[in-house]
């Protein structure tokens, strides 16, 4: 019977298990990410998450061959965590970093390396290219990375930069700024926009802006044209209605009008615009030909040749219904009249 017992008791021993193995725990990982590229001076953070609470996390550079620690940070309550990035942010160049997280048991584990890269802030610039003297025009471009910051227009003057205008960029870091030095000058003109960035001083290239004379044709001079409706005229802040109409000149010019048309004023009859006179030394105007107040006699001959005629003080060019009359005193031309009307007829307005 003891013999008996002793098999069985055996037998038990060798069934079972001396004990029930616990189910391997999962090994802690531990993430990063960054943003891939932010341009040199805005602020960016490394995230991730490391499974755990409250732990310490080191952000390290990579430099040269070894790694660095430049900022720490925790996990939250749910094992995630976002340190900022601050190395290298105003330099221009991809950065490699990684973060690692303190165990429990004091064991330290690394996430995977990322990188960084730092954009450099490009100032662009661009003009219309040419525009006609007093037209308003704009200069504009962008500044990537320097959203709403000021941006300053410069114009070459007697060969150094000087600044005519302040304005800001908008959230995306474009601009577009009025163009006023030059209005009312002819030439070419030289610009640069310079935007004050978180690092300094950020210089767009140089464009060119050419300020073109008004070209007199027999339809007209620039929005004065042969024809035109005087009340949007008005509208546009270039005539005022006179109640006594004398000699079929019922508007006048206005200040605006004198600021942008030096020398010129018109004549309408209703509301229809049938002469354009101008008359002083303005050199905005000019014909196709080349033309304009100040011009010799002998070169407006040589310009036209047996295409105008020569009636009492005044020569005319009239291809068509409509004609473009030229005074001359002293041996220069003093007035320009577009003509829409008989062959002949006074350049005088009355």
């Amino acid at each position: 019977m003891r013999k008996l017992l002793r098999i069985v008791l055996v037998a038990v021993l060798v069934a079972a298990p001396l004990f029930v193995s616990a189910k391997p725990a999962a090994a802690v990982t531990l993430t990063a990410t960054t943003a891939g590229a932010k341009h040199v001076g805005l602020a960016t953070n490394i995230w991730g998450n490391g499974g755990l609470a409250s732990r310490p996390i080191a952000v390290q550079v990579q430099v040269g061959t070894r790694w660095a620690t430049i900022n720490s940070g925790r996990t939250n309550a749910s094992g995630s965590y976002s340190v900022p990035l601050t190395y290298g942010v105003t330099t221009v160049g991809t950065y490699r970093f990684r973060s690692g997280m303190k165990l429990p048991s004091g064991a330290v584990i690394y996430s995977p390396q990322v990188t960084l890269r730092r954009l450099p802030i490009i100032v662009t610039a661009a003009t219309a290219g040419v525009k006609t003297v007093g037209q308003p025009t704009s200069i504009w471009g962008t500044a990537a990375g320097a959203a709403n910051r000021a941006a300053s227009v410069q114009v070459v003057v007697s060969g150094r930069w000087v600044t005519i205008l302040t304005g800001r960029t908008n959230s995306a870091g474009a601009y577009t700024l009025p163009i006023t030095y030059g209005r009312y000058s002819l030439g070419t003109f030289t610009y640069r926009v310079v935007v004050s960035t978180v690092v300094g001083l950020r210089y767009s290239p140089n464009v060119t802006l050419r300020r073109a004379p008004w070209n007199i044709s027999v339809n007209g001079i620039g929005r004065f044209q042969l024809g035109a409706n005087s009340t949007n005229l008005v509208s546009q802040g270039y005539l005022v209605y006179k109640p006594e109409p004398t000699c079929g000149m019922d508007y006048t010019a206005t200040a605006k009008m004198a600021t942008e048309y030096p020398g010129m004023f018109v004549q309408v009859l209703g509301t229809y615009l049938y002469r354009v006179y101008l008359r002083g030394t303005s050199t905005w105007y000019r014909t196709p030909e080349g033309a304009g107040l100040g011009t010799s006699e002998t070169a407006l001959q040589q310009m036209y040749g047996s295409s105008i005629v020569k009636l009492d003080y005044w020569y005319e060019y009239r291809p068509g219904n409509r004609s473009i009359l030229f005074v001359v005193d002293g041996g220069r031309v003093t007035a320009i009249v577009v003509l829409d009307g008989n062959s002949g007829e006074s350049p005088e307005p009355c």
